[in-house]
């Protein structure tokens, strides 16, 4: 299987550096793979198409090559991009059993073959298809194989079907949907050409929608005759009966918190989840005091109380002001910071008010604040794309929501991002100092960038830090680039809190602190009322009497 490559390289106008210009590449690629191995057992080959599949063509419609009669395929593309820069790639080959891709590369640590840019024309090795773990010679005898499955448990409260159509999905039909049919008692079936073995599912749709069985596949051998396989009851992991219905929903979400800059960047809230596809036209208005609701018809499974906990809830939704996203805290019971639509509502709801991003206003910042970024950047680093940096020809750029207001485009010669200062000159390190507007995030995610690409770390894989003061000036601790070594990408609110040897009758403790943190403590580990020491807020040290046992937290404020 192949590895896919998240990087997004976007292509766009160098900009001049001091006195050069970054090369771009739009290399002419000649590539060529040996598929001898691959053959049937009268000698021809036994693939129908060989392609070439990357980070250059979005992994999924290969480009196609052309056998040369010795079974040597090859072809000639452009792959755009800056010279130096890298793009892994796989070869493929499909049959009448569908793609198979090379193995996992032993000798290359992406798994993938890895093609350097030179910003010309360049003809790759003769490679031999590597994929092991397939035995030649590649023969197929299609057999008719009969799938059934029982659907006697997939019915609605009222004991009829809740499904209107049942069908067989996987390898022999490339994960498409092949009907079944009723054959009586509730057991569907039907009968198939299937050309080699693989794995299956059974799906039905459930209120308009395909639906897959839960749990793993079901494994599926062909031979050299026709096949029945066994009947399987449909897994749906017990959640019966299968109700349908309809109500209206009226979402409701607290800007307060977001304030004037939410309003000065449009003031457009809306909520996107499951039911309409994650969109962001479902638009709430302003009722009162910066809440803003609406009420939406929303389709969904009915839930009952004897269900698992997390089969209780349906539709995740998320809330999103001015296009961005909403980052509330993670429910445990799903692993994400998703909300979710409960299934046990049975009638018009009215949800309960929450705050954008559980946010509240120790989140955001109460005035205006001059904030330096500081990073360590070594010249030669190796960004995700492969580009080595030349700090005598390349910019360094950062990008990100919280700090911009919206997440910029990344685009090579850096564009409208940001560009940071080398400080001290001639040094690895380099920052970057704006005023960031009252009522944004403590907690700023940024991402930083060599020559405007995104390329220092995989999607989504950004710096968090905080600020941590409620002065007007604040400078961030110094961060790695992504790709120099592993570094704290995303730093806690609050923290770290170590206690140092007594000295001149006091205890020194220190930690990281953020607004509305305070250092507490008490006598006694399990019993005692905690104790705020007040002079703590947004501090990061302090220096307390030595009293005897002494123990020591912090603890959070929701409120200023």
């Amino acid at each position: 299987m192949r590895i896919t490559n998240t990087i997004r390289t976007m292509l766009g106008v160098s900009l001049l550096y001091g006195a050069s210009l970054t090369v771009r590449a739009d290399d002419t690629v000649t590539f060529q793979v040996d598929m001898s191995r691959y053959t049937n057992s009268a000698g021809a080959q036994a693939a129908s198409l060989v392609d070439v599949r990357g980070a250059f063509n979005g992994w999924s419609a290969g480009w196609p090559l052309v056998n040369n009669g010795a079974n040597i395929y090859t072809n000639t593309y452009t792959v755009t991009g800056l010279a130096a820069e890298t793009r892994e790639y796989k070869f493929t080959y499909t049959t009448i059993a569908g793609v198979t891709w090379e193995d996992n590369m032993p000798s290359a640590p992406p798994d993938n073959r890895v093609l350097t840019l030179v910003g010309g024309a360049q003809t790759l090795p003769l490679v031999e298809f590597y994929a092991p773990s397939v035995t030649p010679p590649i023969d197929f005898f299609p057999q008719p194989v009969t799938f059934r499955v029982d659907m006697s448990a997939i019915t609605n409260s009222a004991g009829a079907p809740a499904y209107t159509a049942v069908n067989a999905s996987g390898a022999f039909n490339s994960w498409g949907q092949d009907a079944l049919v009723d054959s009586g008692a509730n057991i569907y079936t039907n009968t198939f050409v299937v050309a080699a073995s693989g794995n299956y599912k059974y799906t039905c749709v459930l209120n308009g929608s395909t639906v897959y069985e839960d749990g793993a596949d079901h494994p599926l051998v062909v031979i050299n005759s026709p096949v029945t396989l066994p009947v399987l009851a449909f897994n749906n992991s017990g959640r019966v009966p299968i109700d349908f219905v309809t109500n209206d929903i009226t979402f409701q979400v607290d800007m307060q918190v977001q304030g004037v800059a939410f309003l000065n960047a449009g003031g457009y809230v809306s909520v996107s989840g499951g039911f309409n596809g994650w969109g962001n036209a479902a638009q709430l208005n302003l009722s009162h005091d910066m809440v803003y609701t609406n009420t939406f018809s929303i389709a969904y499974q009915q839930a009952y109380p004897g269900w698992p906990a997390a089969s209780q809830f349906v539709h995740a939704y998320k809330f999103r002001a001015n296009s961005g996203w909403e980052e509330p805290a993670v429910n445990p019971l799903f692993g994400n910071n998703d909300r979710r639509l409960s299934g046990l509502y049975t009638g018009p709801t009215t949800l309960p008010l929450v705050l954008y991003s559980d946010a509240s206003l120790c989140d955001v910042l109460a005035q205006d604040t001059t904030v330096t970024f500081r990073l360590h950047l070594t010249n030669g680093t190796v960004a995700t794309s492969g580009l080595v940096y030349d700090k005598d020809t390349m910019g360094v750029y950062m990008n990100g929501e919280t700090l911009l207001g919206f997440w910029d485009s990344w685009v090579l010669g850096g564009g409208t991002l940001p560009l940071l200062t080398n400080n001290p000159v001639g040094s690895d390190f380099y920052e970057y100092t704006q005023v960031i507007p009252a009522g944004r995030p403590v907690n700023q995610k940024v991402k930083y960038s060599i020559n405007g690409a995104d390329n220092e770390a995989p999607q989504f894989a950004d710096h968090i830090q905080w600020i941590r003061t409620t002065n007007t000036t604040y400078t961030m601790a110094t961060v790695e680039f992504g790709t120099n070594y592993s570094s704290t990408r995303v730093q806690p609110q609050y923290g770290n809190l170590k206690a140092g040897a007594p000295s001149g009758g006091n205890v020194p403790i220190t930690w990281d602190g953020c607004p509305c943190v305070t250092l507490q403590q008490r006598s006694s580990l399990s019993s005692g009322s905690w104790t705020d020491l007040p002079a703590t807020e947004s501090a990061n040290s302090a220096s307390v009497p030595n009293t005897g046992s002494q123990f020591f937290r912090l603890q959070k404020r929701p409120t200023p």
